[in-house]
């Protein structure tokens, strides 16, 4: 991106796609229901903001 070849991405949080997904299973265990689909945040990286995501861990 910095060098021009690309010109956005999509930031996907493991972070929250893990808590998602153990969110629903701990529900599924305990006989609750859960929706068919689970959403997590997605977020754009553009020129812009992408300092933003730089070493993020």
């Amino acid at each position: 991106m910095k060098s021009g070849d690309l010109r956005v991405t999509v930031f996907q949080d493991a972070i929250s796609q893990g808590k998602g997904a153990l969110d629903t299973v701990l529900k599924l265990a305990r006989g609750e229901n859960t929706d068919r689909k689970v959403f997590t945040t997605l977020e754009l990286v553009t020129k812009d903001n992408m300092d933003k995501y730089l070493n993020k861990n």
